[in-house]
């Protein structure tokens, strides 16, 4: 979609980027202190989604003697990989 730029415009614009901005100040502090109350209340916390890089391990390469996609062995097809 096209428009005729303007200066009011990139004023509303640049209006509506600060208010964006002075938010984020407030939000991004907020995070890190949420953050940080799971890294001392959990340890080990911070290695959630940690994974070793082996693309065989993420699916891409499955082995069809050890992965047979059935319900009943789901939950073996992920400790294949150590």
């Amino acid at each position: 979609m096209g428009t005729t730029a303007t200066i009011q415009l990139f004023t509303d614009y640049l209006t509506r980027l600060m208010r964006y901005v002075e938010f984020m100040k407030k939000v991004v502090p907020l995070h890190d202190d949420l953050f940080d109350f799971f890294y001392e209340a959990l340890p080990g916390y911070e290695h959630v989604g940690e994974r070793r890089i082996l693309l065989g391990c993420w699916g891409s390469l499955n082995d069809p003697a050890y992965c047979d996609f059935r319900y009943q062995t789901m939950s073996e097809w992920g400790s294949g990989c150590s």
